[in-house]
């Protein structure tokens, strides 16, 4: 028997997609039992409901999740092969609970200007007001704390222009959303 012999498996469960005030009138944990069948390439062939979890909304997300999962295809003499597989779709309250306001993903780092240590004890603070577009970037920005010093308000500016941002998240749908970018200042970090 090869060692490298394997069924094929799921790797990434999709999210569930039901609107966001459909979860607050599910009752217990409902479940679908899908059957997936892919290609030796992971890719879905079929998807087919086993078990429904009891509402066609429901059955809906389920098939939708596992059309949009990622796969490993089956193994067999160390060869790829495509396979036939169940997995289970459970419906938890907090898969919906999507909403979130913008945030950063990766902060971009202001330049030291030289004349940082000319500001009062050598410390200073800005924050930038941006606006995330729906999808993570810069649709606008606004000095609204200012260090009082131009050069460092500059490099504020840049590394909030740099910055990578998730969006904000309502109803399970990016929409533009507001982000306060604080920047300190400290010759001595």
């Amino acid at each position: 028997m090869d060692q490298c012999n394997h069924d094929a498996q799921l790797l990434h469960s999709a999210p569930r997609r039901l609107p966001p005030a459909r979860y607050k009138t599910l009752h217990g944990v409902p479940e679908a039992l899908v059957s997936v069948t892919v290609d030796a390439k992971g890719q879905v062939l079929a998807a087919k409901i086993v078990q429904p979890a009891g509402a066609l909304d429901l059955d809906v997300a389920a098939l939708e999740s596992a059309r949009s999962s990622t796969y490993a295809p089956a193994v067999q003499s160390c060869k790829a092969t495509g396979g036939t597989f169940g997995i289970t779709i459970d419906f938890q309250p907090n898969d919906y609970a999507c909403n979130h306001d913008a945030f950063v993903l990766s902060q971009g780092s202001p330049p030291m200007p030289d004349d940082v240590t000319r500001t009062a004890g050598g410390k200073a603070t800005a924050i930038v007001h941006v606006i995330v577009a729906p999808n993570g970037t810069v649709g606008s920005d606004a000095l609204t704390t200012s260090t009082g010093n131009p050069n460092l308000d500059a490099a504020a500016l840049q590394a909030a222009r740099q910055s990578t941002y998730s969006p904000k998240v309502v109803d399970c749908h990016a929409v533009p959303g507001d982000y306060f970018f604080k920047v300190i200042f400290d010759p001595n970090q």
